[in-house]
């Protein structure tokens, strides 16, 4: 498999000593036999790399392959002789790639050639060309939009007699090619968690490009890629593309290099739509780099617009998007992922660019080695002087101290980094960026520490219907749908995810359209974690299939039985993945037709997600917390031909029956709590105590369970009819969406309660076993717009069915429930559904929040005697009297009292037992513990310091209410008081969670009217930054007085 190499995008010519049928010395031992007179022959093979196809107007499918070569020989005066066509014989023709011997004469006294693929000769006039130097010939050959040329360079060495066939044969046969296309890309257009993007264009690009780069002041003697003086050659013509008028559906395109500078930008036109709406809206991006600087548009080079935030400015059509502000939440980067630089001394290669590492990496110490190399070119001897310099770019994965060693073995220096791994403690994820740096040459090792990850919950299928009749009929095999878990919290940087799934038992169900490759031990995709092979006999199993996941969520596996298997034979499925802990379900199979069903539930087709005989079900939910959610649950017998369709021969459950319901965001109600769930009397009770003791013992993986049984009293005569029992469950948590299973208790494993024993064997399940069932929970939020007012003397005016909220005294709304206006559709994929906002749960949910008492003729505050008071305080704390401290901090808490017209300022002062209290949401979503025990008393001592510094900021801030960026900087400034955690990244990682925002971004006019000075602006903001880890015009990064250590 030849691998995209992304930043460099480098094609190898390999200029070969070996052709098929031939030795090297029967190639190069006399190169001249084969050429006239005057002539040197050239034989030499070509690999163009393949990369990925790419449909585009702009350009032909890139890795097309050379179609045809020219070369363009000068002398050793650097003056140009002629051009030469290289014979083409191709060997191995296949997608996107091409292998072929080349075959050329080249004029004898030629020192330099340039190679120059699929480049259209019909116009040049080699005769108006001769005598030229290289810059007059090759820096002005131009091509057109609609080919991909590739250029490379060879030159004999001046000091070196031999004709160019025996240097080039020295030199090692090789030649780099380039491409004379940059590409553009989108990398996470539909799993970013934001957008959807549809549609993709690039506009304001050249039309026309050059064939060669050449450097402004070093020529063509330059190595590429020159990262530390990037350049771009431009042409004569600068027409511009002008027929691009909307979007393709294609998220690449290739153009041409260009300065895309500040008042003739490339913008990128992104379509697309939220990813629970269908209006779709155009955004425009700019190509700037994390600074905000304009980036060169560089040929070879590959520029990824990847999405980590919200789009803004979106325009309802392309025209308008040309015109409109850029979106500042797209970020573009230039791949680090080649792992090799070099210059004309050295190369630099490390060993990876990216690591993760589990867990377990970080116990004992935590070292890990990270390895690079350095080799000299041109005869340069490596010495022990020639180490890289190593750096943290930004560190919050390992200690700030690491060790380096660096030795020379056969002439090539390695270098050993060894760094000290911090522990994860209470986080899901810590990272850190290394630079390796050999004079010019640098290259990023990016290392990434996570938790060991868990697919739980998972489940297989229970109860398999295993009788398929003579001869294993296809007709009759049993549908077996298989489940795991990714959790939302894995890392983003390990999608797109190779999960492994082995079972002896089970096929792929052809039926449902879903194909997966097969891998055994020998192939390159091959994984193991050990954990399976002892059930193997100490071998790993012949062939695993291979699920990729795109992102998190709970992902599904369709299989099949494909034998006939007796009742209570056992198989088992083996999910793994790299860092996953290994999941191992068991299932079992059975000629029990009985089944759970549940009854009631919407359904759709799976075939939007490629599922061609799946039908999903679902239902749907208002995302609240302590949401009803009513279920009716049904025991059935399901016909030998039927195979889980239908619902024939209902069968109440029996007195031992022990059903198990697996949900995260499910809770039961309580008897007592009929009334809350709008019926009198509950069909089924549950166990939370002995079901809590049973999963956690015997089905850990299978997530959270709940064990339910009908009542004695409707056991044998449900209400509802034969078989059917009504579940009542309510949400603990707005957002519920998740996936429900129900099963019955196994009879391989212990009863939930003893009485449900196996009368001969008590240590066993004595119930019946049921084939199991799942099903979606969908949330969506339910609305009425019942808009009211009251203004002046006059009454509440509003919609004529809307209850009345007012008390006795017509002050205060009271806290009645607004109407909720029920509302009903189908549910599909792709379907638009249009949700408004939950007004209801809205305006009760404010009610329950304390406000402002303010009156238009309230005082506005600005600065007060209090203030000014603790600012004293404050003072006599770092560096005049403790005591004169304690007397001014007691004396801004009087005064601050006197401000507001409050008494008992002493007792206040006084109180002992009074600490910072735990945070209750009334809505019940972001309850939090307090953040700090801090008390009111002055404590008098030096080592108190710190604790009155805390005391005197906290006051201060009750006394500044309601001067909001006044207390913010306080808080930036001293780090007090300490705040409630923040429950939600939204800041795409500009913000530090745990310490907040610390300053405003500059507004977008100054990027537009005053971006050189604004660029100076930020490298003071950076470098003036002390105990801060963000950087940049971004909310994280820390202003000059904002210096303290984090307290939080």
């Amino acid at each position: 498999m030849i691998k995209e190499i992304i930043d460099k995008l480098v094609a190898l010519l390999a200029v070969s000593a070996l052709l098929a049928s031939c030795s090297e010395s029967e190639l190069w031992q006399n190169p001249q036999t084969e050429a006239r007179d005057g002539y040197i022959m050239l034989n030499f093979k070509t690999e163009i790399p393949a990369m990925q196809e790419v449909v585009t107007r702009a350009v032909d499918p890139d890795g097309g392959g050379v179609q045809d070569m020219t070369l363009f020989c000068f002398d050793s005066y650097g003056l140009f002789i002629s051009t030469v066509k290289a014979g083409v014989t191709v060997q191995k023709p296949g997608p996107g790639e091409m292998e072929g011997t080349f075959k050329a004469e080249v004029p004898e006294n030629t020192r330099t050639i340039h190679f120059l693929a699929n480049q259209n000769m019909d116009e040049f006039k080699e005769d108006s060309f001769r005598n030229k130097s290289e810059s007059e010939v090759m820096a002005v050959l131009e091509g057109s939009s609609g080919r991909m040329i590739y250029w490379g360079r060879f030159a004999c060495d001046a000091g070196n007699d031999s004709n160019i066939a025996e240097q080039m044969a020295t030199s090692g046969n090789s030649v780099k090619l380039i491409r004379n296309h940059a590409r553009i890309s989108v990398d996470n257009p539909d799993n970013n968690g934001h957008i959807v993007i549809t549609g993709f264009a690039v506009c304001n690009t050249n039309a026309f490009g050059t064939v060669a780069p050449h450097h402004p002041k070093k020529g063509f003697d330059f190595t590429w890629p020159s990262s530390d003086d990037p350049f771009v050659t431009l042409p004569v013509n600068d027409a511009k593309m002008s027929d691009i008028t909307d979007v393709t559906s294609s998220m690449n395109q290739y153009v041409f290099e260009c300065e895309n500078s500040a008042d003739a930008p490339v913008s990128v036109i992104l379509r697309g739509h939220l990813p629970d709406q269908d209006e779709e809206k155009y955004y425009r991006v700019l190509l700037v780099d994390d600074k905000g600087e304009q980036l060169l548009v560089r040929r070879n080079h590959h520029y990824k617009l990847h999405i980590e935030g919200a789009l803004s400015f979106g325009q309802a059509s392309f025209a308008e998007a040309l015109e409109a502000a850029a979106t500042n939440n797209v970020w573009i980067s230039i791949s680090d992922e080649v792992n090799e630089v070099e210059d004309t001394d050295y190369i630099l290669t490390v060993e990876k660019t990216f690591v993760v590492l589990d867990e377990s990496f970080t116990e004992n110490g935590g070292s890990y080695t990270l390895n690079y190399t350095i080799k000299g070119k041109n005869d340069k001897a490596i010495t022990e002087a020639d180490a890289a310099t190593v750096s943290w770019i930004d560190n919050g994965v390992a200690t700030q101290t690491f060790e380096t060693k660096f030795e020379v073995v056969n002439g090539v220096g390695q270098g050993h980094i060894q760094i000290h791994l911090l522990r994860l403690e209470n986080n899901e994820k810590l990272e850190g960026t290394l630079l390796v740096k050999k004079g010019r040459l640098q290259r990023k090792i990016k290392v990434i520490t996570i938790r060991k990850q868990s697919f739980v919950p998972a489940w297989v299928g229970t109860e398999i219907y295993g009788n398929l009749g003579n001869g294993a009929n296809k007709n009759n095999r049993a549908h077996v749908t298989a489940m795991f878990t990714i959790p939302e919290s894995c890392p983003k940087e390990l999608f797109p995810m190779n999960v492994y799934l082995s079972v002896g038992d089970l096929d792929i169900r052809n039926a449902s359209g879903m194909e997966l490759p097969v891998v055994r031990e020998a192939d390159n995709d091959w994984y193991s974690s050990g954990e399976i092979s002892s059930v193997y006999q100490g071998k790993e199993p012949d062939y695993k299939f291979v699920y990729t996941a795109d992102g998190p969520g709970v992902q599904r596996v369709y299989f099949e039985n494909i034998l006939n298997q007796e009742n209570g034979y056992e198989g088992t499925l083996y999910i793994e993945a790299e860092y996953f802990e290994t999941m191992r379900r068991k299932f079992k199979y059975s000629t029990n037709l009985v089944s759970i069903t549940v009854q009631g539930l919407n359904k759709y087709d799976a075939v939007g997600s490629g599922v061609q005989d799946e039908v999903i079900y679902y239902r749907l939910v208002p995302q609240k917390k302590g949401a009803n959610v009513q279920f009716d649950m049904l025991l059935a017998e399901r016909s030998d031909n039927d195979q889980g369709t239908g619902n024939d021969n209902p069968a109440n459950a029996q007195g031992k029956d022990e059903f198990l319901l697996y949900s995260q965001y499910l809770d039961y109600y309580e008897d007592g709590e009929e009334p809350d769930a709008g019926v009198t009397a509950f069909d089924c009770k549950f166990y939370p105590d002995e079901s809590n003791n049973w999963w956690q013992t015997n089905n850990p993986q299978g997530g959270r369970m709940l064990m339910f049984k009908p009542r004695t009293e409707v056991l044998s005569s449900p209400s509802q009819g034969t078989g059917r029992y009504s579940i009542y469950m309510k949400t603990n948590r707005a957002r519920s969406a998740e996936v429900i299973h129900i099963a019955s208790n196994d009879n391989r494993l212990g009863p939930v309660l003893p009485e449900d024993a196996n009368e001969d064997n008590p240590g066993i399940y004595g119930g019946r076993s049921y084939r199991s069932t799942t099903f979606e929970l969908a949330n969506y939020t339910p609305f009425r717009f019942g808009a009211r007012v009251k203004y002046g003397n006059n009454d509440w005016q509003g919609e004529a069915d809307e209850p009345d909220r007012t008390v006795a005294s017509g002050a205060i709304p009271a806290d009645i429930p607004e109407k909720v206006t029920p509302l009903e559709w189908t549910y599909q994929p792709d379907q638009r559904v249009d949700i408004g906002i939950d007004v209801t749960s809205k305006s009760q949910a404010v009610s329950k929040y304390s406000n402002m008492i303010v009156a238009s003729d309230t005082p506005y505050l600005w600065f007060n005697a209090a203030e000014a008071t603790f600012l004293r305080a404050e003072y006599e704390l770092r560096w005049g009297s403790e005591e004169t401290a304690r007397s001014l901090y007691e004396a801004a808490v009087r005064l601050s009292f006197e401000e507001r017209g409050a008494s008992g300022a002493d007792a206040y002062l006084a109180q002992t037992d009074v600490k910072p209290a735990p945070y209750t949401d009334p809505v019940g979503n972001y309850s939090a513990m307090a953040q700090s025990d801090i008390g009111i008393p002055w404590v008098d001592g030096a080592e108190n310091f710190e604790r009155n510094l805390e005391r005197i900021i906290v006051q201060k801030w009750i006394a500044i209410f309601p001067l909001g960026v006044e207390a913010w900087s306080e808080h930036r400034r001293t780090g007090y008081p300490k705040l409630l955690p923040v429950p939600t990244d939204k800041s795409g990682g500009t913000v530090d969670v745990a310490q907040g925002a610390r300053r405003l971004p500059y507004p977008v006019e100054e990027y537009q009217q005053n971006n050189a000075n604004l660029q100076l602006a930020i490298q003071t903001l950076d470098g003036e930054q002390q105990n801060g880890n963000r950087t940049g015009d971004v909310m994280g990064t820390r202003v000059w007085w904002d210096c303290k250590s984090y307290n939080n």
